[in-house]
């Protein structure tokens, strides 16, 4: 059964795949350790020489605008992202990204669904393990995560105050009586929770929640992550299916009592 929504929150989706010089940064600094070496994200040229292979096979499956996020030349920190590539298209939603260790697939509203977005994912994955260079050809990665920034704006906190909207999300917000005796009324708006734990099969779930903003508007923000650490090659796919699967059910559990406004879809 695949569920849609006609009024989803989502914000952005993000795949990220991490290795190398990006595997642990910012780096844990010891006293008297000099900074320079770990800000190092390898050799510029042949850096240079990756974005180029991999430009060439993004543009061979019709990704042909390519944007750079850091000029040529310019110092590149591990794990940020580089270059940016994404179709010709005007209302084009999803796009690739790379950079020294690092490697993403991102989708914006409006976004069509996991099972559009997993071919366009799988394309841009063998596009990076073609591209990657001989030294990396065989390095698993050290970390993949797959994350859902949502935010519940206007269209909702028309009907819910940002407490209220968390409630409906399930959260339960109880003040101490000696502060709630003070107050003429409920509080308007949470401070960002952030709660991280393993899950049964070895991976890491983090949800971040609370009042924020989309654009100049209020908003309740829902936060979903999963990772993984140690992930072999042939096994990618794999774990980024799985981490989606997890965070889908806990969104479409989470959000049910909302399912109405949020306009579901079952087919």
């Amino acid at each position: 059964m695949t569920i849609s929504f006609d009024n989803a929150p989502l914000v952005e989706l993000i795949v990220e795949l991490r290795w190398g010089p990006a595997s642990v940064f910012p780096p844990q600094l010891q006293a008297g350790v000099a900074l320079q070496g770990f800000f190092s994200a390898g050799d510029p040229n042949r850096l240079e020489e990756f974005y180029m292979r991999f430009g060439g096979e993004c543009y061979a499956k019709g990704l042909q605008r390519t944007e750079r996020l850091t000029p040529a030349g310019f110092p590149q920190l591990p794990g940020q992202a580089a270059v940016r590539y994404k179709s010709g298209e005007p209302k084009a939603n999803k796009l690739l990204q790379v950079g020294p260790g690092v490697f993403t697939a991102n989708a914006i509203p409006p976004y069509e669904g996991w099972e559009l977005f997993l071919p366009y994912l799988n394309s841009g994955f063998e596009s990076l393990i073609a591209a990657r260079d001989d030294s990396e050809k065989r390095e698993n990665f050290h970390t993949i995560t797959v994350r859902y920034i949502n935010a519940f704006g206007k269209y909702y906190l028309e009907k819910f105050t940002q407490v209220e909207m968390l409630k409906e999300l399930g959260f339960k917000i109880q003040l101490p009586e000696a502060i709630q005796g003070q107050l003429v009324e409920d509080a308007q708006s949470v401070s960002v929770l952030n709660v991280s734990s393993k899950t049964q099969d070895g991976g890491r779930v983090t949800l971040t929640a609370g009042s924020g903003q989309t654009g100049n508007d209020k908003a309740v923000l829902f936060d979903l992550a999963m990772s993984y650490e140690g992930v072999a090659i042939d096994q990618v796919i794999q774990k980024v299916t799985d981490a989606h699967n997890m965070l889908e059910e806990i969104f479409v559990k989470s959000t049910k009592p909302l399912h109405g406004l949020m306009g579901v879809r079952e087919y």
